[in-house]
């Protein structure tokens, strides 16, 4: 399991590294997701997207979501047809 920085955590979920910093104060992430050695932490992405979907609310849904999302971008490569589908469907197409 890789352990990331507050800062990548931050990019990850799309959100402000201050926003990691008050979900971790507020317990919105367990201190099972993350190991802190001196003022220096260290986050499973993993743990945290399922502790932020089971946080229940809106806002960490969507972190969540937009953190998984990231994920797949990663894993399926880009074959360029996704801009010509966007091009000529919408959400309500599908």
């Amino acid at each position: 399991m890789r352990f990331n920085t507050i800062e990548e955590l931050a990019e990850h979920f799309s959100v402000s590294v201050s926003t990691i910093r008050n979900w971790v104060k507020a317990n919105h992430i367990p201190k099972s997701a993350y190991v802190k050695i001196g003022s220096t932490y260290r986050f499973s992405v993993e743990k945290v997207e399922q502790s932020l979907l089971e946080a229940g609310t809106e806002d960490h849904k969507n972190a969540a979501v937009e953190g998984q999302a990231k994920d797949i971008e990663g894993i399926i490569p880009d074959d360029g047809l996704s801009d010509v589908f966007d091009e000529h469907y919408t959400t309500d197409d599908i």
